[in-house]
């Protein structure tokens, strides 16, 4: 018995010797230097502060260590936090949130490295309830950008009062004589207008390359990008109107300073972002947290994923 355990090992064995010894040929073109200067991608789905909106990007590269973007997102409501929006009495003063950034990345530290991987699969198919595949690992060239990012971000928010009060989230209506908003059995609503800079660091690794084998051509793009900013902004609140009074929204807790940290993957044009930290305007209950933003978006014109790569043979 033993010594059938231990031929059967050593076959095993060198079954697996043989098949680790056995390559794949393949060529691999390296891109990772011919970004897109200019392509557009569409937010399916965007959550600002739990607020759903969807929007676009146009991003590009100059002179290859200079990146872009300007990114603009809507709200699909005005009433994302009212159960009832009929209780609103001022429906013309209430506004889609709107989000509107535009930067520039200025990377300081750009170096292509040798030791990028990537899966490749050349085949797929399906036996009854199981799934297969044949793929191989090549090895492909991976660049690494670090530098310094700047921009301006201008945003509103809304924000309602209660049905008994004139004060919610830190926000008071008074009029021009300093008399606070009557509570009422309604609900009264403005905007925050926010205009902010920003500025921070930035880290980024792209992958670009064709990869050959046996006739056929493979697209491999992956891009993710990390940075950090410190915010500085000011707050304005538009005016409302009640009962032919003019009311202006002021606040004892605006904070002019804030921060975020943001993770941003796109694979061959599928783009996932992440973001969270606290913007400058009005600031709740929570201490140096007052939002986060989860983002969906996928290229639809002069995506990195087919850009400056020829066609599939």
């Amino acid at each position: 018995m033993k010594r059938f355990l231990l031929i059967y090992t050593l076959l095993l064995l060198i079954n697996n010797i043989a098949f680790s010894q056995e390559k794949v040929s393949y060529t691999a073109i390296d891109y990772t230097d011919k970004l897109s200067p200019f392509k557009i991608s569409l937010t399916l789905l965007s959550l600002d502060a739990m607020a759903p909106q969807v929007g676009a990007t146009v991003e590009g590269v100059i002179a290859k260590k200079i990146g872009y973007n300007i990114c603009y997102r809507r709200s699909l409501s005005k009433y994302a936090f009212i159960t009832n929006k009929n209780y609103v009495l001022n429906k013309t003063d209430v506004k889609f949130s709107n989000y509107l950034e535009g930067g520039i990345d200025c990377f300081m530290f750009d170096k292509i490295k040798d030791n990028g991987t990537v899966k490749v699969t050349t085949s797929e198919w399906v036996n009854g309830n199981t799934s297969y595949t044949e793929s191989f690992k090549a090895f492909v060239k991976k660049r690494k950008q670090k530098g310094i990012h700047f921009g301006l971000i201008n945003y509103n928010r809304m924000f309602f009062t209660s049905s008994d009060t004139s004060e919610i989230g830190n926000v008071v209506f008074t009029n021009d004589n300093g008399e606070k908003l009557k509570p009422q059995r309604a609900t009264y609503g403005t905007n925050s207008i926010n205009n902010v800079l920003y500025a921070g660091f930035v880290f980024k690794r792209v992958i670009k390359s064709t990869v050959s084998s046996e006739g056929w051509r493979y697209y491999k793009h992956f891009s993710r990008r990390f940075y950090v900013d410190v915010l500085l902004g000011n707050t304005t609140f538009n005016k409302i109107e009640v009962n032919g009074d003019s009311y202006t929204a002021t606040s004892s807790k605006i904070n002019p300073l804030g921060y975020r940290l943001g993770f941003e993957w796109d694979n061959m044009g599928c783009v996932m972002g992440f973001e969270f930290g606290m913007r400058p305007g009005v600031q709740y209950d929570m201490p140096y947290y007052n939002y986060f933003n989860l983002n969906f978006s996928f290229n639809i014109i002069n995506g990195d994923k087919r850009y400056a790569m020829k066609l599939k043979k």
